[in-house]
């Protein structure tokens, strides 16, 4: 039997009821694996972009490509690989996402679509990419999931689903990709976990035979530290005299000191910094004049600095920042106005960059190679790139086809998803011609990808 096929609604209409309250600005970003979390100062989160394993905590694993709200009186939030911690304002801990090795610390190890609690009286939490690091207010230090480096630091590499306490006296703490870096209250700085790059700075070279890969407690590497910041294999420090230095991987020049030599002992690189922030191989730092400066790998536009040129040394980007969070290639700034700002790979929306053109936005997910400003309305639809109207796209509906009146470009494919999330099929469009598969009555989510856009869009079948 022949199904018609029917657009439902406004073509091509993204989202028409979500979207930020204009009044909020921005309180704090987490940029993940192509994918952003964003408190506003209403405290509500809200998240978008890559969504494999639930990370986003929507309900579902489908993919967001503008913000959607998911939780209220939310304080901070961490991004990891494939999950998310989520501090609310009242100490409790949530977490969402990928679980495979028990990261989320709720006990099992089974992915989470939603927040679930895991802890009280928590006053941070650092998502790795398989580990999480949980800063009581107490000041003892809670460390769950992946150990196979003894990142967890309980003199183990077994991997653990429940939260087990490390140490006490515990400012702050940072996971990285199989490392953890720990600052306890009286400035002194504790590394533990892998070091095959020399990224705990404890002073063993990398990559050799007369050493351990990895430490399994943690080991005093340094004093006099304000803060610290753990990336995939290297870590930043700030010391309490405005010094940054840099040690671990530097295949990008992501440690800024030049070349992209290793380095297994901390060196030093700038003076005057207030805070600093590790992607997977670039590096965000904020002076203490609030200006904002990159190093590290530019491939996809990351450091903002209008080309996909690598620096091996900081350039100054922009000023008057306040905070910044940098994902796998990715990069979200706030602004000391409470202004939200983004440049790289928007691949999966992950930089929230609409282009109003109208009653409705476009989402180009080509890279952003200068920092754009970040806004939102809650009446936002979204359409193709470039903008095509409803009768120029939809030309006839015959036979469980959808035949598009002008060619596509190459390339372009579609994945259709049940109202659940669960992809049912994934497809590329031949020519004009969109073959839809036997699907039984009901409403359906069609996501199509032309490779410089993204559009979902809600399909009723017949």
């Amino acid at each position: 039997m022949n199904r018609a096929i029917y657009f439902v609604g406004v073509l091509f209409v993204l989202m028409a009821t979500c979207g930020f309250a204009e009044q909020a600005g921005t309180k704090m970003v987490s940029a993940g694996n192509h994918c952003t979390m964003i408190v506003k100062t209403d405290h509500t989160l809200w998240a978008t972009g890559f969504n494999y394993s639930g990370g986003l905590g929507v309900g579902s694993k489908s993919e967001q490509p503008v913000p959607v709200q998911v939780m209220t009186d939310v304080a901070t939030v961490s991004v990891g690989n494939l999950f998310t911690l989520v501090l609310k304002t009242d100490g409790t801990l949530w977490a969402m996402g990928e679980n495979e090795i028990g990261q989320l610390g709720d006990g099992t190890r089974i992915d989470r679509f939603a927040p679930v609690q895991i802890m009280n009286d928590v006053t941070s939490a650092s998502a790795g990419i398989e580990h999480s690091l949980i800063v009581k207010t107490d000041g003892t230090l809670w460390t769950v999931g992946s150990n196979a480096d003894g990142e967890l630091g309980d003199g183990t590499t077994t991997h653990r689903s429940t939260p087990l306490q490390i140490m006490d006296d515990v400012a702050s703490a940072s996971a990285g990709y199989n490392h953890s870096m720990i600052v306890k209250t009286d400035g002194t700085l504790w590394a533990v976990g892998g070091r095959s790059s020399g990224q705990l700075g404890d002073g063993t070279p990398g990559q050799t035979d007369n050493y351990t890969w990895s430490r399994s407690t943690p080991v005093n590497v340094m004093s006099g530290v304000r803060s610290v910041s753990a990336g995939s294999l290297n870590t930043m420090i700030v010391k309490k005299d405005g010094t940054l230095w840099a040690v671990g991987n530097n295949n990008g020049g992501e440690l800024g000191v030049g070349d992209t030599i290793d380095r297994d002992i901390p060196v030093q690189v700038m003076s005057d910094v207030s805070t600093v922030e590790l992607g997977s191989f670039h590096t965000m730092i904020i002076k203490t004049d609030g200006t904002l400066w990159a190093m590290g790998d530019n491939s996809r536009g990351q450091l903002g600095v209008g080309d996909t040129i690598d620096r091996f040394t900081p350039v100054q980007v922009m000023s008057n920042v306040s905070s910044v969070s940098l994902g796998v290639n990715h990069t979200m700034i706030i602004k000391t106005d409470g202004t939200l700002w983004a440049m790289g790979d928007n691949y999966y929306g992950q930089l929230c960059n609409l282009i109003r053109k109208g009653p409705v936005v476009e989402i180009p997910t080509t890279p952003q190679l200068i920092p754009v400003q970040i806004t939102f309305s809650n009446s936002d639809v979204a359409t193709l790139t470039p903008h095509v109207t409803n009768k120029s796209l939809i030309s006839c509906i015959t036979g469980g086809n959808i035949q598009f009146s002008q060619k596509v470009p190459s390339g372009t494919t579609v994945s259709l998803f049940d109202l659940s999330g669960k992809k049912l099929v994934h497809t590329t469009i031949i020519g004009s011609i969109f073959e839809v598969p036997n699907f039984s009555r009901g409403v359906y989510i069609a996501r199509i990808n032309t490779g410089s856009a993204l559009i979902q869009q809600k399909i009723m079948i017949e």
